[in-house]
């Protein structure tokens, strides 16, 4: 009788050992699925920006302007501005011919044409060596990301604030605002030749 209980006992320990192991391995299973739910949902918090100077610009300068030649009936360019307004890249285009003063806002990525505006010329800006004097020559301008590159080499790890195609005294450059350990760089660089001009660090 004693020789019965004990094989009863035996058995009786060996399964719920065998519960017991089924449980821990249960528990087991379910703790590396929660560790490995938990350590996809912090990789995907740290993933690295794929753009982490946030330009995402789809349309080239030259297809700017085109653009803006087509809309304007082929008027001078006298600026060019590419800024952030809502989270988007834009074009904003200015220019003139003889007896109107164009500007033309248009989204970076989708050339979606979000702003037009005409207005009439002064008698006085109508003058034509004034024009002649604040028009643009766009055929040899180097591409944007050319003078963002040359930006990133003056400045490491700048992120682009904004930018604008000016001409003043004859010369034609691009002034690119950036930002670098919280604090704000301006560079002029020639919008042919890519030369830096000028670099400014606000306080």
């Amino acid at each position: 009788m004693k020789k019965n209980i004990v094989i009863v006992s035996v058995f009786g320990m060996m399964g719920l050992s065998f519960l017991t192991g089924c449980e821990n391995k249960e528990v087991k299973t379910q703790v590396k699925e929660d560790i490995t739910e938990k350590k996809l949902d912090v990789e995907n918090l740290v993933k690295p920006d794929p753009n982490p100077e946030g330009v995402k610009i789809e349309v080239t300068l030259a297809d700017a302007i085109t653009r803006y030649h087509e809309l304007t009936k082929d008027a001078n360019v006298t600026e060019v501005e590419l800024e952030k307004e809502s989270g988007n890249w834009v074009y904003k285009v200015e220019g003139k011919d003889d007896t109107n003063d164009y500007k033309v806002v248009y989204d970076a990525v989708t050339k979606e044409v979000l702003d037009k505006e005409i207005e009439p010329l002064d008698r006085e800006e109508q003058d034509e060596s004034v024009l002649e004097a604040q028009a643009i020559e766009t055929a040899k301008l180097a591409e944007i990301n050319d003078i963002l590159k040359v930006a990133e080499e003056k400045v490491k790890g700048s992120h682009l604030d904004e930018m604008s195609l000016e001409k003043n005294l004859g010369i034609t450059y691009w002034e690119v605002t950036v930002r670098a350990d919280n604090k704000k760089i301006k560079l002029k660089i020639d919008a042919f030749t890519k030369e830096l001009l000028e670099i400014k660090f606000d306080d």
